[in-house]
This record gives structure tokens, C-alpha cells and sequence, in this order.
């Protein structure tokens, strides 16, 4: 258990729990990622739901490509699902100054790195695009 959020391991995949309204900062964004790097490895999993209520991202355009870069680097062979209930995205722009929200442009980074990424309304459109079958915790 982390401050901001939960990590539970099931038989097919990593399921994080994010604490209502978290907040993506510079700090809490990259750390996440690297404990759900952590645990997908040491765990042998390639499939991983992220949600939360009301998320809020304070990330600049640099940095959403600063952390685009590192999931794909860090989780390339991993499916990865966010499912962010009321999760109001901000606005970055692309190079020709053209307005993209933050989320697609984490999402473009990440998979034009290679990575498998899917962001979802509801945790049950996620599980079936992740082809979840179980849902029950592994024993610690």
C-alpha cells in the first residue's frame, strides 16, 4: 500500500488502485509507473489496470513526454489500461502549436515508442480489452 495508491496482484494482471482525485505530478507520475514496472516484473505479468476517481494531471507538456517516454521504456512489453472516471484532461500543444489533450498525447508518446496502451470509461470495457478471465488477488 502506497500513499496514493493501491497495488494488488492477481493471477493475470497488476491492478492499481489510485486514492480519489490523485494527482499526477512530476513526483507521484514517474514513481508510480516505476513500482508498477517493479511489481509487473518481479510478478511475470504483462497486463496492468490503472484506475481512479477524478484523477487530476499537473504535468507540462515536457514532462507528458518525459513520463510517455519512460512507460514505454520501462513497461514495452506490457498491456497497460487506464480507466480515470471523471478525469478532466488538460491541454498541451504539438509542435505546430495545434491543442491536444494531455492524455492523448501521453497515450501518442507511449505508443509511438512501441507501447500498448488503451484508456477506457469504465473498468469493464478496460478488462475486456486487457482479455481478463479471473478476478481474484493472489495471496501475498
Amino acid at each position: 500500500m502506497h500513499n496514493r495508491y493501491t497495488l494488488t496482484v492477481h493471477s493475470e494482471y497488476l491492478h492499481v488502485l489510485l486514492q480519489p482525485h490523485f494527482r499526477f505530478t512530476p513526483a507521484s507520475a514517474p514513481d508510480l509507473h516505476h513500482d508498477v514496472a517493479g511489481t509487473v516484473q518481479r510478478h511475470g505479468l504483462t497486463r496492468v489496470l490503472i484506475e481512479g476517481d477524478s484523477p487530476e494531471c499537473q504535468l507540462g507538456p515536457v514532462e507528458v513526454f518525459n513520463l510517455g517516454k519512460q512507460v514505454a521504456d520501462q513497461l514495452h512489453h506490457v498491456a497497460i489500461a487506464y480507466c480515470l472516471r471523471d478525469y478532466v484532461p488538460g491541454i498541451v500543444h504539438d509542435d505546430y502549436g495545434r491543442p491536444i489533450n494531455k492524455i492523448e498525447f501521453f497515450g501518442n508518446v507511449v505508443q509511438n515508442r512501441g507501447g500498448v496502451i488503451g484508456f477506457f470509461e469504465s473498468v469493464c470495457e478496460a478488462r475486456q480489452w486487457l482479455r481478463l478471465q479471473q478476478d481474484y488477488p493472489l495471496a501475498s
